[in-house]
């Protein structure tokens, strides 16, 4: 049975998953000699050189798309060109999975001289006994076990904001690793600067989940000196031209069959005692002496003296790197060293108690370590916080600090948790101790509003917690923001920001709705008149959200009266009404028309304000097609093919997706969602109450709450761009 057009069949349904999933399969169905084999690996190299421009950035999406587009055609060409010929045999049993595990081994010194490079050489494979072939052993060589996979990434960067480095790459970023084989990556270093400065090493396993590339880094920070003076770099063992016999004790040779003599009893080394250092060794019946050396005969065998060298070579080098290493540790490296053989949160505290009062360890890079790997291990909020306020941000490796952020955050889910299983006065008050910047507050809030029989006594606990937050010179407008949108009624907080006109001026260039800022009372240039004030005051609605992330909708027991006064929150813009203009609808910042063709955008609104994080959303079009572009602060990224579903409050859900690859620039993922002209006039004639992101790349739901003074001014939003927007869209 010819087997080709069942493969070429196969190859091109793998393209739809990913070009690098059809790449491996052709890889396996391919013969080696065949003419299209060089053409096979020619695209492999052209995919490698897309895949390194994607990390490293500086193309447009644009320019990325048509290169992809134009390896899809290249892919298929070569599928379609296939012969019989060019296949390998058919073999019925398959090939055995690559290891997932590798070796990583490095070289970089510790020591450099100013203005001098140095050679700093990474290899990866995934077995060890190919990792150090022909590799040059020197003392301060690292080996570890990592994650790999068949394309992997080096990169080696500046830590310090005045980048001390001068760094030059001679090998491509992203290359491919094949088992039997090493990969191996070289840096020349220059430094510009005398002092000690860290060194970043990045290893990066690129991996293909559901037919996209996902990156997972290993992250190594190593610490250089540079001095004015030149280093010497010596290697732990070289080739002499000299051969080492062994010899017999006592000139009486070793015979084949001979045996060490095992004792019979205790046994006891050859040792001067420890506390005399003068008595002689013990005379019992029971000790066997044994003998000083143990020595072998000239081994003949080409291949068996090759094995012995390696393995020689091998151990000396994990026994010199060792010693060596610890002969050269200063008492910070030693005493982290102890810490980090007990690994407790006492034995951190212990070593970073211990150097505290000695001026030159803020500097030391054990110092961020201890903190690092005692927050990692405590479950304490304000030890994991320790981390954040004591140590420096210029010297906090950004890996650890993100991951204590990240644990920050999940402590803080944990502790609304129990408030909510069992709200008290008492909880709410270590709530604002643990976490004084309340990131949850408008869940918290929510919790006390449901338990009227603690409103009374924990609403001032977090008005008091609001207020201590914003007299911090380094409070976040974007806080204080959130701080007056869940607590409107506090009469602290506003006589706060009144000592504050300043700080009142940033909240205001911070929102991005007017509105909001009328009604929080932030605007005191214009006074609004008490009719409209009662107008756009609103009532909140209460919401219950499921927090599991499952595939049930979200019930929201939205009322007929709620529905009534949540339009009421309108600007005066009825979606029934098409006479529109530009100055009904202030929400319109571009309305223009270029060869006949009419262009519209509204400005950005709020949507989800969580805290940390946020989403923003505009509508704009083009010359046939809607979108939405929606923006996310400091929140999950934004992918191709991701879908965004809006929920009604009649419970109804309309889904659209994004079309873009996603950009991520200045903490803010951004990307377009498509509107189709019926989604649009559905969104229109809706109040918007909860909104749920599926994301595929993760396989995760998140899903959200749309407050209702939001849900308005999106409707709004919406019936102004459909109404302007002329019907041929």
């Amino acid at each position: 049975m010819d087997r080709l057009p069942t493969l070429q069949s196969e190859l091109k349904n793998r393209l739809a998953d990913g070009l690098d999933i059809a790449l491996k399969y052709l890889a396996e169905a391919i013969a080696d000699g065949s003419p299209k084999f060089d053409i096979f690996i020619q695209l492999k190299s052209r995919y490698s050189a897309y895949l390194s421009a994607i990390m490293v950035g500086g193309s447009s999406v644009t320019e990325l798309e048509k290169v992809y587009n134009n390896l899809t055609a290249a892919f298929l060409l070569l599928v379609n060109s296939l012969t019989v010929n060019d296949l390998k045999p058919f073999e019925p049993s398959a090939a055995p999975a690559k290891p997932k595990r590798g070796e990583l081994l490095y070289h970089i010194p510790h020591a450099m001289q100013e203005n001098h490079e140095t050679a700093c050489r990474v290899r990866v494979a995934y077995l060890l006994e190919t990792l150090f072939e022909d590799w040059k052993f020197q003392k301060e060589d690292q080996q570890r076990s990592i994650r790999v996979a068949e394309i992997m990434a080096v990169e080696m960067l500046n830590v310090a904001e005045n980048q001390p480095f001068a760094i030059r790459g001679m090998t491509e970023t992203i290359q491919f690793l094949e088992v039997g084989d090493f990969t191996e990556w070289l840096f020349y270093v220059r430094p510009l600067r005398l002092g000690e400065f860290p060194l970043l090493l990045k290893v990066s396993v690129i991996e293909v989940i559901n037919g996209r590339e996902v990156k997972k880094d290993v992250v190594i920070e190593e610490h250089v000196i540079v001095s004015g003076e030149a280093v010497e770099e010596k290697e732990v063992l070289k080739k002499t031209g000299v051969e080492v016999s062994f010899q017999t004790v006592e000139n009486q040779p070793i015979l084949p069959g001979f045996q060490i003599p095992k004792p019979s009893g205790i046994y006891r080394p050859d040792f001067p005692d420890f506390e005399t250092a003068t008595a002689k060794p013990s005379s019992s019946p029971n000790y066997s002496p044994q003998p000083s050396a143990v020595l072998l005969p000239n081994i003949q065998s080409s291949k068996s003296r090759k094995g012995l060298r390696a393995a020689a070579l091998f151990l000396a080098f994990l026994m010199v790197s060792t010693v060596a290493t610890f002969a050269s540790t200063t008492k910070y490296e030693r005493g982290f060293w102890v810490a980090r053989i007990q690994n407790s949160e006492k034995a951190y505290t212990e070593f970073i108690e211990k150097f505290e009062n000695d001026p030159k360890f803020a500097a030391a890079p054990q110092r961020e370590k201890a903190y690092f790997k005692r927050a990692e291990i405590s479950e304490n909020p304000l030890v994991v916080r320790d981390y954040l306020e004591n140590v420096d941000a210029k010297l906090a490796l950004p890996a650890n600090r993100d991951s204590v952020l990240e644990k920050l955050k999940i402590l803080e889910i944990k502790e609304v948790a129990s408030i909510a299983a069992a709200p008290t006065a008492e909880k709410i008050e270590k709530y604002t101790r643990n976490f004084p910047e309340m990131s949850r507050l408008p869940e918290v809030v929510d919790i006390v509003e449901k338990h009227p029989a603690i409103k009374s006594t924990a609403l001032p606990i977090l008005e008091n917690a609001a207020v201590r937050q914003i007299q911090k010179l380094s409070v976040e407008p974007e806080k204080v923001k959130m701080y007056r949108e869940v607590l409107p009624a506090s009469e602290p907080i506003k006589r706060e920001l009144d000592k504050q006109p300043e700080l009142q001026k940033r909240v205001l260039q911070e929102s991005g709705s007017t509105e909001i800022e009328k009604e929080n009372g932030l605007v005191t240039e214009q006074v609004l008149d008490e009719k409209t004030a009662r107008k756009e005051a609103g009532k909140p609605v209460q919401i219950d959200e499921n927090q599991k992330v499952e595939d049930k909708p979200v019930q929201y027991s939205w009322t007929k009266k709620d529905e009534k006064e949540t339009n009421a929150q309108s600007l005066g813009i009825q979606s029934a009404k098409k006479n529109l203009t530009d100055n009904d609808c202030p929400i319109i910042i571009e309305n223009k028309k270029i060869n006949g063709i009419q262009f519209v955008r509204t400005d950005s609104r709020l949507i989800i304000m969580r805290g940390n994080y946020s989403y923003t959303i505009t509508f704009f079009n083009d010359k046939s097609r809607i979108f939405a572009q929606i923006i996310s602060t400091g929140s999950f990224g934004l992918n191709l093919d991701d879908q965004v579903v809006f929920i009604n409050s009649s419970g109804q859900e309309k889904t659209f997706k994004f079309v873009n690859i996603g950009l991520y620039e200045k903490m803010k993922n951004r990307n377009n969602l498509q509107i189709d002209r019926e989604g649009l006039k559905w969104m229109a004639n809706s109040t918007i109450v909860g909104v749920n992101f599926i994301n595929f790349v993760d396989k995760m739901k998140y899903k959200y709450t749309i407050l209702p003074k939001r849900g308005a001014e999106l409707r709004n939003m919406v019936n102004c761009f459909d109404n302007i927007l002329e019907e041929r869209q």
